[in-house]
């Protein structure tokens, strides 16, 4: 649909009705079948093309939604480089610098369950990277946030696999923040140091 004077003259308006005036709007339809050959070949060329470039639009928005929160994955594949981690309906990549050397073993085999960090996504072409973190500093305290969402949590120190210092408004001696962060340090493998925002 088009308004005329605003999406077409009144010169193209009138090639799809004679009567039409100021503010009219015209709907145009296309015999798709009666356009020349070439030009349907083209486009059954470039449609499959514009649909991956829509999807991966679609996804790439969805995950970028989702940078600097955690995400429960599946690891499928493990190389000397990254881990390939199932995200339901992407692949994930957790690069080499972003595992922590104290979980290699244990933690990054085939099949096993892990909460990672979405630290990037980008998109290539028709494809979207996710990339994902376990050496993060926010990760604990976004943990923390998943249990606990009506407080706050900053991480300002970590090391990663060892220790963790947590500033939250939360009081620190509350029962379902020590459920949390019994969680957390089960998960992460980091000793919490809880204090008083």
């Amino acid at each position: 649909m088009f308004r005329v004077s605003e999406d077409m003259t009144f010169e193209e308006a009138s090639f799809f009705n004679k009567t039409v005036v100021a503010q009219d709007i015209v709907t145009v339809e296309f015999d798709f079948a009666g356009l020349p050959k070439q030009v349907v070949k083209k486009c059954g060329e470039a449609f499959p093309r514009i649909l991956l470039d829509m999807e991966a639009a679609a996804n790439h928005r969805k995950w970028a939604s989702k940078r600097h929160i955690v995400v429960d994955a599946v690891v499928v594949e493990k190389n000397d480089s990254e881990i390939i981690l199932d995200l339901g309906d992407q692949p994930g990549f957790l690069l080499k610098k972003e595992w922590v050397s104290s979980e290699a073993k244990e933690r990054y085999r085939e099949g096993k369950p892990i909460s990672v960090y979405v630290l990037k996504v980008k998109k290539a072409a028709s494809t979207v990277n996710v990339f994902l973190s376990r050496q993060s500093r926010n990760l604990p305290a976004v943990l923390l946030k998943s249990r606990l969402p009506w407080h706050v949590f900053v991480c300002v120190y970590r090391k990663a696999g060892q220790k963790s210092v947590i500033l939250t408004d939360c009081p620190v001696a509350d029962k379902t923040l020590q459920a949390a962060r019994k969680y957390v340090e089960e998960e992460l493998g980091d000793r919490l140091k809880l204090k008083p925002l």
